[in-house]
């Protein structure tokens, strides 16, 4: 990982965490915030070599000889402890375990070596928005990151609080998000900070030189993700992933903006022609990334878009296309209940067993 940032004081272990809970609220979102701003600060302006351990499964006594020895290709060498709960908060009967470790991690923190420690630690007790631990060593341990500010909660915002929380970060950015529009996209979206985040960094590209972003704004982003999700399953087609189709084919027929099997149909044939266009292009010698954009695929999904056109035949588009014709056939005329004909349509596509039908004259220009 290349860091420009200047160096500044890190302590030795830090430690971010989730809250236990019936199901454990730790955010993977903030947890990688918190890491890149962690290595940030301690890379000195160049490169940090990160190696991962999982506290399920490791030698304690190896990572802390890791920890001890100085980075060969690097500026930092930064350790990640996954699954730390195990070793901040273990059971009784494993404490004897773990207390050599969390010993020597404290002994650590007094004299660092060249090593920086994080502990991620998914599912600890949380009292008045602070981790706790019965264990003695892991507690003292934790009470030493706090002062030194090496405690980093990754428990995600309840979602009354996750608008104010987008308007932030947008703002962080120069762009203007009021807490309304915020709500909306926090309705339209849902609460996993990946996809909020996703989102967010698409609407500030696109803000234009108001740097405000619209409920108007995010309404269009909603349709926009609907048709997305569409050629989400066309590209499933395309890689013949029956059961990744399959799914997504599911939780469209879920979603009231794509319930509709036509509009289904509709979508995918209109990505396989977007793709058809686009590999004829290639064909008559147009190089990918200009074919892409003269058939106009947002500059946003243009790079995943060009990866995938090295597979894509012109014949056997042609044909996909043909097939999606006949399943829209089929769903309009009643011959075929509507998921049964799409469900038969994408095991069709994936397993390239297409058929044409003299139907689809009739029917290309009402898909």
């Amino acid at each position: 990982m290349a860091i420009s940032s200047p160096a500044e004081p890190v302590f030795a272990v830090s430690i971010l965490y989730g809250r236990k809970a019936r199901h454990d609220l730790f955010d993977d979102f903030l947890a990688r915030r918190h890491i890149e701003d962690i290595a940030a600060r301690a890379a000195a302006g160049g490169d940090v070599e990160i190696t991962e351990y999982d506290a399920r499964e490791f030698d304690p006594a190896a990572l802390l000889d890791e920890l001890r020895t100085p980075a060969m290709f690097s500026s930092v060498r930064m350790l990640l402890l996954n699954e730390a709960q195990r070793v901040l908060s273990p059971p009784a009967g494993e404490r004897a375990t773990f207390e050599p470790f969390i010993k020597a991690l404290l002994a650590y923190c007094q004299a660092p070596g060249p090593g920086r420690l994080i502990l991620i630690a998914r599912a600890l007790e949380v009292n008045r928005g602070a981790p706790r631990t019965a264990f003695g060593p892991a507690a003292r341990l934790l009470s030493a990151a706090a002062k030194a500010s090496a405690l980093f909660s990754c428990v995600p915002p309840y979602k009354s609080r996750l608008p104010a929380v987008l308007s932030r970060r947008a703002a962080a950015q120069g762009v203007k998000l009021n807490t309304e529009a915020a709500g909306t996209l926090v309705s339209a979206v849902g609460t996993d900070q990946n996809a909020l985040q996703q989102e967010m960094e698409k609407l500030i590209a696109s803000a234009g030189p108001t740097g405000k972003i619209r409920t108007a704004d995010i309404a269009a982003l909603v349709a926009d993700r609907a048709g997305g999700d569409v050629f989400e399953l066309a590209d499933a087609v395309l890689e013949r992933d029956f059961p990744k189709a399959l799914k997504l084919l599911n939780a469209l027929r879920l979603m009231p903006a794509t319930r509709s099997g036509a509009l289904i149909i509709a979508g995918l044939a209109g990505s396989f022609r977007r793709a058809l266009a686009a590999a004829k292009l290639i064909d008559g010698g147009t190089a990918p990334a200009v074919a892409a954009e003269k058939i106009g695929v947002p500059q946003f999904v243009r790079q995943a878009f060009v990866r995938r056109l090295a597979g894509w035949d012109p014949s056997l588009l042609s044909t996909l296309l043909s097939r999606a014709l006949q399943c829209d056939a089929e769903i309009k005329t009643g011959s075929l209940q509507e998921n049964v004909a799409l469900e038969t349509f994408l095991s069709d596509a994936c397993a390239r067993g297409h058929t044409k039908s003299p139907l689809v004259g009739r029917w290309i220009y009402e898909v």
